[in-house]
């Protein structure tokens, strides 16, 4: 076959034309579909992050709002913050049920662990809601204050610390979340990066 340089030319000009709009193609739905999981595993991931982030917030402002009813003295101001106390506890238990409808595996470990904490410092909670509010006087509060901050039995650790240890596993399933989506904002810069 004898064809001339101009012939072979516009052969391989449309070879090649028609090869990167392959390429191209491939690619663009390629990324489309790397773009709609990304997108799916971002939302998911981002769903955790706030979950945990409300279930820190909720146990930290519980364990600060315990210390008001060991001070407080007024029965209305007291029952005030029973109520807000135990509003917030309903919202962090369905916050809790919301967290293992969407975690994987491991974040039911940790979410268990969380809970376990939790119990433990909801029953001294309880010690001290009953000393602080039920028989309300100073030696009962000193008593609510004394079980707040040294060794609850069978703790072995303070209410304030286990209560500061659950959010800390609160945390700990935030930072969780985080570190999968460092890794696919990091491969968008990348692919960004390459285009």
């Amino acid at each position: 076959m004898n064809l001339k340089i101009k012939t072979r030319l516009i052969i391989a000009f449309v070879f090649l034309i028609s090869l990167t709009s392959i390429i191209y193609y491939l690619g663009a739905s390629n990324t489309a579909e790397l773009n709609q999981q990304i997108g799916t595993i971002v939302k998911e991931n981002n769903r955790k992050l706030l979950i945990s982030s409300q279930l820190a917030e909720d146990m930290q402002y519980i364990t600060k709002r315990e210390k008001d009813l060991i001070i407080t003295k007024d029965k209305e101001v007291l029952q005030e913050v029973i109520d807000e106390i135990d509003q917030r506890m309903v919202a962090m238990n369905k916050r809790l049920e919301e967290l293992k409808s969407v975690e994987d595996e491991g974040g039911l470990e940790d979410v268990a662990i969380l809970e376990e904490k939790w119990d433990t410092y909801l029953k001294v909670h309880k010690k001290i809601r009953y000393f602080a509010f039920t028989i309300n006087t100073d030696s009962t509060n000193a008593l609510a204050y004394k079980l707040s901050a040294t060794t609850a039995k069978p703790l072995p650790c303070s209410p304030a610390r286990a209560a500061s240890t659950a959010a800390f596993k609160a945390n700990r399933l935030v930072w969780r979340e985080i570190s999968p989506m460092m890794e696919i904002f990091s491969a968008i810069l990348r692919i960004d990066s390459t285009v």
